[in-house]
């Protein structure tokens, strides 16, 4: 009788430490960051240095910091190339574009949001001491969590 108590303490606790350690994994975990993966169509209006509105149509790739769980980063940010990316800082589904200075000399800094698919960001451009307000809508979110290549 002895032994069967044993026995039986013995099954409980290795079933105890069996059923814990079948959790979930932590990398499992849904990434706030996924929502903004992928590449948009923006369409972008500021006022130019005449005063009159100017557009540009760009795409905009989107990807996680491999180092920073809340952060992204914006290549090709007002069309300046797939080399230039500027990094954001995610809340949800809003975002702040810290102020940087981007490698091609311009700096920025703005805020936006996601709402489904669609991506909405203003941001103030600077060159040479001259600043000026863009708008930049997506109105297509091409090939979604597709990364840049």
């Amino acid at each position: 009788m002895k032994h069967f108590k044993h026995f039986l303490f013995l099954s409980i606790l290795c079933s105890l430490v069996l059923f814990t350690n079948c959790g979930e994994d932590s990398e499992d975990a849904i990434d706030a960051r996924d929502i903004y993966i992928g590449k948009y169509d923006i369409s972008e209006k500021w006022v130019n240095l005449d005063g009159n509105f100017a557009t540009m149509d760009y795409v905009l790739t989107v990807e996680k910091s491999s180092t920073e769980p809340l952060n992204l980063y914006f290549y090709n940010i007002g069309k300046f190339g797939n080399n230039e990316n500027a990094k954001v800082q995610i809340d949800g589904n809003s975002f702040d574009i810290p102020q940087q200075n981007l490698d091609n000399g311009y700096g920025v800094s703005g805020t936006g949001s996601i709402n489904g698919e669609e991506l909405i960001f203003n941001y103030i451009n600077t060159i040479d001491g001259y600043s000026y307000s863009v708008e930049a809508v997506s109105y297509t979110h091409l090939r979604a969590h597709e990364t840049r290549g």
